[in-house]
């Protein structure tokens, strides 16, 4: 038991590392307001806040809060999940060759600190596959609901060259997600080509602050 709530909290002080380098990241244009001058104090707080961020990723995407609410936990639970395990399974083997507590804490923490760029991306090659079979469920119990008011929104779902595109739409792994523009054949847009522009700008965007679709589209025409 101990053993796994050590792993539990080093899980946890992982994921609020991974939270600090990803936002000091990212480009000048898509940096959090805390990165444009990065203090101390600014990281250590976004560090032990980590898990707000997949809550208020999943809210601003779709508005729903029920929604919202429960793909964050799903987000937060699977990622400490297979972190736990990771560390669990690095105490657990230095245990069986190390006798001395005070190296089983060095070499845990080695792995913790010089670990986290090859850990972080392996566990987040794990997560997708996971991630997509437990969220399955969710669309069923809390479906996307379009109100009055995104019915107005000027963007692809309300637009007369507007096609639908599963690849690029779904809202968990969807390609509106990629980091890279997909071929103009995946997009949601008749007029692609035309509107190239548009879409560059969109994908120039880092996907946690990106909507589903460009919004203020110059080619837009309502349905």
């Amino acid at each position: 038991m101990e053993t796994i709530i050590i792993s539990l909290l080093l899980a946890f002080v992982l994921s609020g590392i991974s939270q600090v380098m990803k936002d000091l990241g990212e480009s000048p244009i898509n940096r959090p307001g805390w990165a444009m001058r990065p203090t101390v104090g600014g990281a250590f707080m976004v560090a032990i806040s980590w898990f707000s961020r997949p809550f208020i990723d999943a809210f601003y995407s779709n508005g729903q809060l029920g929604r919202a609410i429960a793909s964050g936990l799903l987000g937060v639970l699977t990622q400490l999940s297979v972190l736990t395990i990771f560390f669990w399974g690095a105490i657990t083997l230095t245990g069986n060759y190390i006798d001395s507590t005070i190296l089983q804490v060095i070499v845990v923490g080695a792995i913790l600190v010089f670990g986290a760029p090859i850990i972080l991306p392996i566990a987040s090659i794990l997560i997708i596959p996971i991630t997509l079979i437990v969220a399955f469920p969710i669309d069923f119990v809390f479906p996307l609901k379009e109100s009055k008011e995104a019915k107005e929104v000027v963007w692809c779902k309300n637009c007369k060259h507007h096609k639908k595109s599963k690849k690029f739409e779904d809202t968990i792994s969807g390609l509106w997600r990629s980091e890279e523009m997909p071929d103009e054949e995946l997009l949601p847009c008749e007029i692609a080509c035309e509107a190239a522009d548009t879409w560059s700008d969109y994908f120039e965007t880092t996907p946690s602050n990106r909507s589903l679709y460009p919004k203020d589209c110059e080619y837009f025409e309502r349905k």
